[in-house]
């Protein structure tokens, strides 16, 4: 490893153990012992169910110079874990916030939102570690172009549908849960909007067009729950697992018939090399 990437290796050690430890600290707080339904368990096990898979895509589809290097291994899943908890944190900008709502509070809707925030993060982190490159640097402007779109499209289903509000005072746990999917689905697709070898910026962001379901997806999204208002079904959660799954489902759907992910030839003799 070179100084740099020490360097960064470090410093994402230090935010992610930082933020763990923040996370689980906060998950002690007394009376969080009688959270309903076993949420302070999901809570817990969140952040490491997301932090394995980022690890399992890492040594499947990550670089061929990081597959088999253990310090590259370690280094690209801290980061992503300084990553994941910092996502999470964020939400506390869109008015979900861990402490508050899902621990204080023993929100159980504002804990689904969280750990779907952490769940669509890794999922586009992952994404953009898939395929060769020739630094860290690459993912983590993959990285931030995926996040960025992330958080611009929750944002319009925010100011759309009253998420926060919804969540941290009227504790609506079916639309937590549909739209629990809908975060994870744009994670997927945001993921393979920069999945693939490294090619250029320009080319990187052309080929974020592959994650074209992203709009209707939105716009189903905000239409659903606009048209559920008022309705029984509102009320189902039942419905809302059947919706969220859906999201997801449309996620993988369009991934699977989405373009080969971008190849450069610049890797192929690295990678054809015995």
């Amino acid at each position: 490893m070179s100084k740099d990437e020490i360097f960064i290796f470090l410093a994402g050690f230090g935010v992610a153990a930082w933020l763990a430890f923040a996370w689980y600290s906060q998950l002690t707080i007394a009376g969080i012992a009688r959270y309903p339904g076993g949420w302070r368990g999901g809570l817990g096990a969140a952040p490491l169910a997301s932090i394995a898979g980022v690890f399992i895509v890492l040594v499947t589809a990550a670089s061929f110079d990081v597959r088999e290097a253990p310090p590259y291994l370690a280094m690209y899943t801290v980061l992503g874990a300084a990553w994941i908890f910092l996502a999470a944190q964020l939400m506390a900008l869109f008015g979900i916030s861990l402490r508050d709502d899902a621990v204080e509070r023993r929100n159980p809707a504002a804990a689904i939102l969280i750990m779907a925030a952490m769940a669509g993060q890794a999922a586009l982190y992952a994404g953009g570690n898939i395929g060769d490159g020739p630094g860290w640097w690459i993912v983590v402007m993959a990285t931030l172009v995926a996040s960025g779109v992330w958080f611009v499209l929750w944002w319009i289903v925010e100011l759309s549908c009253g998420v926060s509000e919804e969540v941290t005072v009227g504790r609506n746990l079916p639309m937590a849960i549909r739209l629990g999917g809908y975060m994870l689905a744009i994670g997927l697709l945001c993921g393979r909007g920069v999945a693939g070898d490294w090619v250029s910026f320009g080319n990187m962001i052309a080929e974020f067009g592959d994650a074209w379901a992203l709009l209707p997806l939105t716009l189903a999204a905000i239409g659903i729950e606009w048209a559920l208002r008022g309705g029984k079904m509102r009320k189902s959660v039942g419905t809302a697992i059947a919706i969220g799954a859906l999201y997801v489902a449309a996620a993988v759907l369009a991934i699977a018939t989405s373009p080969p992910l971008a190849s450069s030839p610049a890797y192929d003799a690295a990678t054809s090399a015995p």
